[in-house]
């Protein structure tokens, strides 16, 4: 079985790179920008049981692997960084993602060697791959395709806002960075707002990106962030929003999310609380939670850990 945490919880560092090597190469890529399928292409090329290892660690068995995906898309060779499925990524594709992002001179040297010289046993291991290829078999369980789908069918089904609710689930996953997500959120529903005429809940699913530069010593995550930035956008309208992490913490919070709604911004306002500056010093937890004890009110969705995680969801309901 294999789900979302995978990549940093299973590891075998090539031979000149350390286990510190490796986790100073994840705190640059999950804190600089890349999204996950671009991450997992680097961590593939600097671990012997990522990108397909772990299955060839025994090319004469046969595998079943069962999968809880935690990538958008349920790309196979993403997910834990794919350890059971054949890599078709090059190291020139993780030094690309490296480049791209400006990242490549912030990684450890062990690594940058690794990456930069080339090795023929990348050539042998696909060869190996053909040969073992009818052994070995996937299956996803859980995604957030899945898990969007379930909710949907829930909410129509059962009615939890009372009759005459109009559920919509968006199909596009959510990607990119945070700040252009929320305001594009935003258009979207209100679009739906006005072709419906009635009270309306819409569902994204997906994993936005938040890039934290070096410096940033504030508290939260994507969701966290994608709440503070959205109420800030909503401000004075009648939409009301959940933004959580489906593992039940997000980024270096305990909390998974928020809920938000036109009056946030100003209650924190009324509070001394100024949302720019906390977005700007990304210490999204930290306002929430000053403006819960502010307020007496509750913001932050504290689930505590799942146990698993198929990525995030963003609910907006109008007009309940």
């Amino acid at each position: 079985i294999i789900s979302g945490g995978g990549s940093s919880l299973l590891t075998l560092p090539y031979e000149g790179m350390t286990l510190d090597d490796l986790r100073a190469v994840n705190r640059v890529l999950v804190t600089g920008g890349p999204a996950i399928q671009e991450i997992n292409t680097v961590r593939k090329h600097l671990c012997r049981v990522k990108g397909g290892g772990l299955r060839l660690a025994a090319p004469e068995a046969t595998f079943a692997t069962l999968i809880l995906s935690d990538v958008i898309g349920d790309d196979l060779s993403s997910i834990a960084s794919g350890p059971t499925v054949p890599d078709y990524t090059t190291r020139a594709d993780a030094l690309a993602v490296l480049e791209s992002y400006s990242l490549l001179e912030r990684i450890p040297e062990s690594a940058r060697a690794r990456l930069m010289n080339p090795s023929p046993e990348e050539e042998r291991l696909r060869t190996l791959w053909e040969e073992c290829a009818a052994r070995t078999q996937t299956v996803i369980v859980a995604s957030n395709a899945v898990l969007l789908d379930t909710l949907t069918e829930q909410l129509e089904h059962n009615q939890v806002f009372g009759t005459g609710l109009h559920v919509i689930r968006e199909r596009a996953p959510v990607l990119g960075p945070v700040q252009a997500v929320v305001p594009e959120h935003l258009r979207r529903c209100e679009e739906l707002r006005q072709e419906s005429g009635v009270p309306l809940m819409v569902l994204f699913g997906g994993e936005p990106v938040v890039a934290v530069p070096d410096g940033a010593h504030g508290t939260g995550g994507r969701m966290l962030h994608y709440s503070l930035l959205a109420a800030d956008a909503i401000e004075g309208t009648g939409w009301s929003i959940l933004a959580s992490g489906t593992d039940g913490i997000d980024g270096t919070a305990p909390a998974a999310g928020a809920v938000v709604d036109g009056a946030t911004t100003r209650l924190s306002r009324k509070l001394g609380l100024e949302p720019a500056y906390f977005l700007r010093h990304f210490d999204s937890y930290g306002f929430f939670q000053k403006l819960e004890d502010g307020t007496g009110q509750h913001f932050l969705n504290m689930p505590g850990p799942t146990g698993t995680n198929v990525n995030d969801i963003m609910l907006w309901v109008h007009g309940t």
